[in-house]
């Protein structure tokens, strides 16, 4: 999904969120919303990107719902990070022996 899109999604759940609450929208179309919300939303969108290659990274979603699903990489996330502290500790002892 590219930024375009996804702003476009994310316009849609604001103005769902407004209507579920019986609020009016303050803002009148996706331009102004953007242009209210900027740089949350491309803050927003480059941290649910490397998520999403966080994710792919560790490989593919296992589990049965998907709170075991993120259990789950939660899991391999911190093997992947024992992983690369190692390697730190290994390299900085070669070095320092050098």
């Amino acid at each position: 999904m590219n930024f375009r899109f996804w702003i476009q999604e994310m316009w849609m759940q604001h103005k769902d969120e407004y209507i579920e609450l019986g609020i009016s929208i303050p803002e009148s179309n996706a331009q102004e919303y953007f242009r209210k919300y900027k740089w949350w939303l491309k803050r927003e969108y480059k941290h649910q990107k490397s998520l999403e290659n966080l994710a792919k990274a560790i490989g593919e979603k296992s589990g049965r719902t998907d709170e075991e699903a993120d259990k789950i990489a939660y899991v391999r996330t911190g093997i992947l990070a024992v992983y690369i502290i190692t390697n730190i500790f290994i390299i900085a002892g070669v070095i320092r022996h050098w």
